[in-house]
């Protein structure tokens, strides 16, 4: 039986005159000594696939662990100091994008029929954990109650490919609307994101540049509806001109499902709206999605889609140690979890 180490793994993937280009492009590696870029990565995915690290004393030792002469182990004073530089980060963001780029070529998925008509559908999300409480003015927690420190990991995920098309790291409190597809490039393609993403500035020029958004929509929207259709396309006209949220208050039975026209002074789209018996309240999701190609029960189904992005970050906590690392160094946190993905 053939045994392959993690170095001839990774090589498959990476060529080793590249990683040294990166390396000493992002200053991580001004001249190659003990820590030289393959061996590095080499040992990160080796300690993060095994799903075993607890500290960085681990890394270290996955790293010791695939030197063929024990002559070149590292100490760990030195290993901890190279993780703790900021060029540490910005390498291994360079790491992943390429690794992006690689597994984004090899893989394509087959769409349901009525999504072929799109160039791409892309799945957007966040995810955040708590990490060091020292780090708190670095990466502050918009959440008060937990640690004060925390990062949130932004991912754009193509649909088609199964893999992440962009990803990106921030404090918990930063805006996620910043880390939206430019709405330019959505043009004849179709974005699904979370109502933390939503914003009708944003969803006017996507729509302006041809593109198709379906969000779940913000609690804080109230739009005046339009036009008002039953799960039945029946017009319900005493729904028009009435507040979003008035008709949400509103007593008495509720229609099963909506389709609604909205509009704010500067916008207007589709909103399709689904009672939810059990908590009783109405789930509702926001688009552009052409009525005629896509009914209200295909927009509440299509939404569901977005869940793949989920598992993704679930499979990512479950076996790839994306979570709180036990370090005061800001950028080694940013790194790892760089690593991690």
């Amino acid at each position: 039986m053939s045994i392959i180490n993690p170095i001839q793994h990774l090589t498959q993937l990476f060529d080793e005159a590249w990683l040294n280009k990166v390396a000493k492009q992002h200053k991580f590696c001004k001249r190659l000594r003990d820590i030289q870029p393959l061996a590095l990565v080499s040992s990160l995915v080796k300690a993060f696939g095994d799903g075993k690290v607890d500290a960085i004393a681990d890394l270290h030792r996955a790293f010791n662990g695939i030197q063929m002469d024990p002559a070149t182990s590292v100490a760990y004073k030195p290993f901890h100091n190279q993780l703790r530089k900021a060029e540490f980060a910005r390498f291994m963001e360079a790491v992943v994008a390429q690794a992006i780029q690689v597994f984004g070529n090899q893989l394509s998925a087959e769409l349901p029929s009525k999504l072929k008509q799109f160039n791409q559908v892309l799945l957007q999300d966040g995810s955040s954990f708590a990490i060091h409480p020292d780090l708190a003015e670095v990466f502050p927690n918009r959440f008060k109650g937990k640690s004060p420190a925390a990062v949130e990991c932004h991912m754009t995920m193509s649909l088609q490919d199964e893999q992440p098309a962009k990803l990106s790291i921030s404090a918990d409190t930063a805006s996620e609307r910043q880390f939206l597809p430019a709405a330019e490039s959505l043009s004849n393609s179709l974005l699904l994101a979370d109502a933390g993403y939503v914003g009708i500035e944003y969803m006017s020029n996507v729509q302006r540049h041809h593109g198709y958004f379906l969000m779940r929509s913000s609690k804080w929207f109230n739009p005046t509806i339009t036009r008002a259709l039953n799960s039945k396309s029946k017009e319900l006209k005493s729904y028009v001109g009435v507040k979003l949220k008035a008709l949400q208050q509103r007593r008495g039975s509720k229609a099963p499902m909506l389709d609604l026209d909205v509009k704010w002074p500067k916008y207007q789209c589709r909103m399709v709206m689904f009672w939810h018996a059990e908590e009783k309240r109405y789930l509702w999701w926001i688009t552009n999605l052409p009525r005629e190609q896509f009914s209200a029960e295909e927009v509440s189904r299509l939404y569901r889609v977005r869940w793949q992005i989920e598992l993704l970050f679930k499979e990512w906590k479950s076996y790839n140690n994306l979570k709180k690392f036990v370090t005061r160094q800001p950028h080694m946190v940013e790194g790892l979890i760089w690593a991690s993905r």
